[in-house]
Order: structure tokens, then C-alpha cells, then sequence
């Protein structure tokens, strides 16, 4: 933010000092084996460290005059004559989050004749995380009811947040009429573990998630468009519910507790070659979210505190489709073009006393990282074998602006 040039005699404004510091590191392997003619196993394995820092200095300051609706309401808290305040508030904080991932998996394909592939695996991915925060951050807190500007120090530390996932798998693909019909039909099992400090840990109870695709290739072309290819296809997939880390031994949770997110997903299809080596795609689907996890924090007179309260019964619908043209593989110029249009709009049924309108809660919402349109370029030119120039584009819209409420005078 440039704030030259602003007359911090009438004015209070913010300077901001911000340096990130991110690092990624990841080595992997795998292994290839075909120890028959109709057997293939393929084992992988992966470790991961990232790290991510934040460094940042703030300054608030300048002189502000009062209004003149703040002295006819508060006036009479002023000393004689006084026109304005003046602040020179300085905060900082650092922040470092780090992860090291562990990952195996190891798949198995069976060649049954010329029209069953039948395929199995297991694999797991351990997450081990570690965060710490320290700064001052001056703000308005509220004591004996009454707001007071002032200084807050800010320090903690989560070690040993550790999270294990875990997966089988089993499908199977049919050439139930062979370049006219096939079938992908299997089911997955998920589980989640976690581990957090003082040992204390969280289990969930195994998800099934089973899964049918249906691709039909008519003969022949149509016109200009050659190889069609129409799918369909519907399954359940579920997600980690501790991907934040941020679940502690005072949140009061059990094993088998914890519900892991789940989404049920429809899908159509149309793939197809065009001339120069074109294959154009459009899929379009639907998504019904379900067991989402909220938490309300709902205030107690009994004990002067904010206590929480959690959920799992949290939905969304999900509707959009995507776009795809696409070279793969040319001489000179190659890459693709794809636009996603997407509609989700998600609700938390129960508010437990809080304001829908400011809680999200009792009421459908866009949330918050919402794109309508997305539309990606990517393009290779080839002046030589051993010269590449590739150009990247990406556009996205539709995040919802944010709403404020009328503004709230208060003396601090």
C-alpha cells in the first residue's frame, strides 16, 4: 500500500510489512513389476517437507478528528476543547507452519482375457505438522463491557498434530461389448486417524465409497467430429475431516465421533477429435456435500464464556461443467484451452441461538473461495527441437463482494 502523500494530520493510516517465506522439498520413487503375463504391480512412495513463514511489521498512525455525531453522543467523555486523537500503535508477528508427509501406495492390475482388468491396492499418506505464532497486535477488546484499544500479546505453539490417512481400493474394467461398451465399476474404503498432543487421538469409523462409470463409443463419425466417446457416471467420495489440524483434546470429541465429509457426484460426458489433431471434452455434473463439519460458539451467562458447539450435519449442492480443447502432441504449436463454469452454494441448518444473517448459519451461502468462471490457456511453440516457448493464462470471476453492515459508533 502506498500511502506517500497522505496528510497524516487529518488522517489515520496503515503501513504494512510483509515478507513470506515458503519452501517445499519432495523426493519419490516407485517400482515397476510384471512378474507374469497378465500381472502388473506398481508400488510408489514419497516423502515430502514444506515449510511457510510469515514475517510482518504493522503501523497504525495519524491523527483523526471527531465527528460531529461522536461528540453529540460521547462528547461528554472528552477533556475540554478536544477536537481529535492521535495514534501511533506499532504491531508484529511471526508465524511458521511445517509439514512433513509420508507417502506409500502399491496397485495391482490382472489381465483376465481380453475383456476383464480387474484391479486392487492399498496405499496411506501420514501428515506430521507443526505450527508456532508470537507478535503483539494492538486491538479492541471488550473488558467489563466497556471497549478498550489496547495491546495483546499473541503466542502458541501445536506440535505432534499428526494425521494418518489410509485407503483400499478395488474395480473393475469391462469391455462388455469390445469398442462399443466398458464399464469402470469398483468401490474404495477410507479411513482417517488422528494424532494430536498428549496422545490423544481420534479415530473414524471406515467410509465405502463405491463408484460406476459407463463409456459408449458409437461406430463411425459424425461430420467432422471422429472417435466419440460418451460417458456417465456416478459415486460417493469422502474427505479427511482433520485437514486443518485444529482439533484439540477441550473440543470433547470421542472416537468414531468424528464424521468424515462426504460428497455423492454425478457426471456426463463427450469426448471427441477434431481435425489437426483436436480432442475436444465437456463434462458436466452435479454434487450433493453432506456431512460438513461447523462449530458454533454460543455465549453462556452461567459462566461468562463463549462455549462451542458442533455439527456435522452441515450440506451443499454443487452444478457446473467444464470445457476442454486440447493438443497434445505437435511439432510446432500444442496445449489447450478450458473454461469451468461452477454453482455451489452450501448451508449450516442449526445456529444455536447466533445471527444467521452474520453467522452463515440457517441460511444458503456462496462460500467464500467461490469462482462462477474460470478460463485457462496454455500454449507451446516449438521454434526447434530443443527450444520450447510456453505462454500461461489464467482468468477467473464471480467471488461474491463483501457485505458490511452500517457503520457503529463507540468511544475505546
Amino acid at each position: 500500500i502506498d500511502n506517500s502523500g497522505i496528510d497524516t494530520s487529518e488522517t489515520i493510516i496503515n503501513d504494512f510489512d510483509f515478507n513470506y517465506f515458503n519452501t517445499d522439498l519432495f523426493f519419490n520413487t516407485g517400482m515397476k513389476i510384471l512378474p507374469s503375463d497378465n500381472l502388473f504391480i506398481h508400488f510408489l512412495a514419497g516423502y515430502e517437507y514444506w515449510k511457510a513463514s510469515v514475517d510482518a511489521e504493522i503501523r497504525e498512525h495519524g491523527t483523526h478528528y471527531y465527528s460531529d455525531e461522536f461528540i453529540d453522543q460521547f462528547g461528554y467523555l472528552l477533556l475540554p476543547g478536544a477536537e481529535s486523537f492521535s495514534i501511533d500503535a506499532r504491531s508484529f508477528f511471526e508465524s511458521d507452519i511445517m509439514k512433513h508427509g509420508i507417502q506409500a501406495r502399491c496397485d495391482f492390475d490382472l489381465t483376465l482375457g481380453e475383456k476383464l482388468l480387474p484391479s486392487w491396492g492399498i496405499g496411506s499418506l501420514l501428515d506430521m505438522n507443526e505450527s508456532s505464532s508470537e507478535g503483539e497486535n494492538w486491538g479492541i477488546v471488550w473488558e467489563d463491557g466497556n471497549p478498550v484499544f489496547k495491546k495483546i500479546t499473541i503466542e502458541t505453539e501445536a506440535t505432534g498434530s499428526n494425521i494418518l490417512d489410509s485407503f483400499i481400493y478395488l474395480s473393475l474394467n469391462a469391455r462388455l461389448i469390445p469398442d462399443l461398451l466398458t464399464m469402470d465399476i469398483g468401490a474404495r474404503l477410507d479411513h482417517s486417524y488422528f494424532i494430536g498432543e498428549d496422545d490423544y487421538t481420534l479415530n473414524t469409523y471406515p467410509v465405502l465409497n463405491p463408484r460406476l462409470n459407463i463409456y459408449f463409443s458409437p461406430p463411425g463419425d459424425l461430420w467432422i467430429f471422429k472417435d466419440n466417446t460418451l460417458s456417465a457416471g456416478a459415486g460417493l467420495f469422502s474427505k479427511n475431516p482433520f485437514l486443518t489440524g485444529n482439533f484439540t483434546q477441550n473440543m470433547g470429541f470421542e472416537d468414531f465421533e468424528v464424521i468424515m465429509p462426504k460428497t455423492f457426484m454425478t457426471i456426463l460426458g463427450w469426448e471427441t477429435f477434431l481435425p489437426a489433431g483436436l480432442q475436444f471434452k465437456i463434462e458436466g455434473y452435479y454434487k450433493y456435500i453432506f456431512d460438513l463439519f461447523y462449530t458454533n460458539y454460543v455465549y453462556n451467562p452461567d459462566t461468562g464464556t463463549n462455549e462451542s458447539i458442533n455439527h456435522f450435519d452441515g450440506i451443499g449442492h454443487t452444478a457446473g461443467f467444464d470445457l476442454m480443447l486440447n493438443r497434445k502432441i505437435s511439432r510446432r504449436v500444442d496445449g489447450l484451452l478450458s473454461y469451468s463454469y461452477i454453482y455451489a452454494q452450501y448451508m449450516n441448518p442449526e445456529a444455536d441461538g447466533s445471527d444467521p444473517d452474520t453467522s452463515w448459519r440457517e441460511i444458503w451461502y456462496y462460500p467464500s473461495y467461490h469462482r462462477f468462471h474460470t478460463l485457462n490457456l496454455l500454449v507451446n511453440m516449438k521454434p526447434s527441437n530443443m527450444v520450447t516457448f510456453m505462454i500461461k493464462m489464467s482468468f477467473a470471476t464471480g467471488q461474491p463482494a463483501v457485505e458490511y453492515g452500517e457503520k457503529e459508533m463507540f468511544p475505546a
